[in-house]
């Protein structure tokens, strides 16, 4: 039980669903890292706690990446354009690691348990990372503040593929 409460935490908790300014993305995290000391006082998988302490150290980059573009192009107001005015890029987490995960069900995936749990919670939060790129997109966004999501997916979806490869329970 406690393990799907912190693939729920860290799926839900740590993975905005729509945050896209720094300021948001920021208060999320500061969030997530109080519930990381809650789940260290309540003595969580050293292995699951190590996981939300990578994804916490990869927001962190991409709110100092933010943090230092913000400003430069912010996007149109009210716009809902849904014709991308440049390439979209591929979704990363597509792949075997991710077997069975598609934009439509990774939420209820993601927390459904069993013997991938941690593997699971990680190609959800790469799912989620690339929900958010796509409608930064359709919401108008610049291809520069898109592409911020986008790393932040591909990086998701860099550890969910790492783990798959190294980890994986079979």
């Amino acid at each position: 039980m406690r393990l799907v409460w912190l693939a729920a935490f860290a799926l839900m908790g740590a993975v905005p669903a729509a945050a896209q300014s720094a300021a948001e993305l920021r208060a999320q995290f500061e969030e997530t890292k109080a519930m990381l000391a809650q789940g260290e006082a309540a003595g969580m998988d050293a292995s699951i706690l190590a996981s939300l302490r990578e994804s916490l150290a990869m927001i962190e980059e991409t709110i100092k990446e933010m943090e230092a573009e913000e400003g430069a192009s912010s996007p149109p107001a009210g716009s809902q354009d849904l014709a991308a005015p440049y390439p979209v890029q591929p979704n990363q987490a597509a792949t075997p690691a991710c077997a069975g995960f598609t934009e439509q069900n990774y939420r209820q995936k993601a927390l459904a348990g069993g013997n991938n749990v941690q593997l699971d919670t990680m190609c959800g939060q790469a799912f989620e990372y690339y929900t958010m790129y796509k409608r930064a997109i359709a919401q108008g966004y610049s291809e520069a503040d898109a592409g911020r999501t986008y790393e932040a997916h591909s990086k998701s979806a860099l550890v969910a593929n790492h783990f798959y490869e190294n980890n994986r329970a079979d």
